[in-house]
């Protein structure tokens, strides 16, 4: 709660806001350093995107030119976490999600967002997909994606470590026949190749039932 405040009071975002800050604490500061950070700069007259489950919403997407790695999606998802903070004004929000000593890579289990199965289209990502896997190599790895309307571009963000676990992100835009029908079922099927683990490769594959969760049917 600390840190968002300060991220309000101040008008910007920072990780390390200064003691000069407006309305800064040890509390804040520290907070500010182990969170992701929302921040909605235009005064709203009710809750803004910037606050609750719309920030959450926000950090899963990830979107803009400055969050190709996903950093804020990969801390949520990560298989070691287990501690959350959460603290909001009525324009920011401070999601305290990185840990004090960093846990390592550990587990097995693929984490892909879109998720696997059924997933509504109101939290797709806007083409902004992602696969992590703890201690994966995805430096050689090869995405095809396919819908019923035949296989999608994908642009693939730099692979990067330090934001949870590993993680190949990528962008694409979903075939019009998606967009034109948004109450229809769309099934999209991930195949990502040229993975390696531990010296050895190997390939993942999944489906996403993209479905409209507002149609009450």
């Amino acid at each position: 709660q600390a840190s968002a405040l300060i991220q309000a009071a101040n008008g910007h975002l920072s990780h390390s806001p200064a003691a000069s800050s407006r309305c800064w604490t040890r509390a804040g500061a520290t907070g500010a350093a182990h969170s992701n950070l929302f921040l909605w700069q235009t005064a709203p007259h009710t809750l803004s995107p910037g606050t609750g489950p719309r920030a959450i919403v926000g950090y899963l997407r990830d979107g803009g030119s400055g969050n190709r790695l996903v950093g804020h999606r990969r801390w949520i998802l990560y298989q070691q976490l287990s501690t959350i903070g959460n603290g909001d004004t009525d324009r920011s929000n401070s999601l305290y999600v990185i840990p004090d000593t960093y846990l390592g890579q550990r587990g097995t289990r693929w984490i892909s967002w879109p998720t696997a199965g059924y997933f509504p289209r109101q939290l797709e990502p806007s083409g902004r997909w992602s696969l992590s896997y703890p201690t994966a190599d995805f430096t050689r790895a090869r995405i095809t994606v396919t819908t019923p309307n035949g296989k999608v571009a994908t642009l693939t963000a730099p692979v990067a470590v330090g934001y949870g676990d590993n993680t190949l992100a990528w962008d694409m835009t979903l075939p019009a026949a998606y967009r034109s029908a948004p109450t229809v079922d769309y099934t999209v099927t991930v195949t990502i190749t040229g993975i390696r683990i531990h010296g050895r490769t190997t390939s993942h594959s999944w489906t996403t039932t993209l479905v409209d969760a507002s149609s009450g049917t």
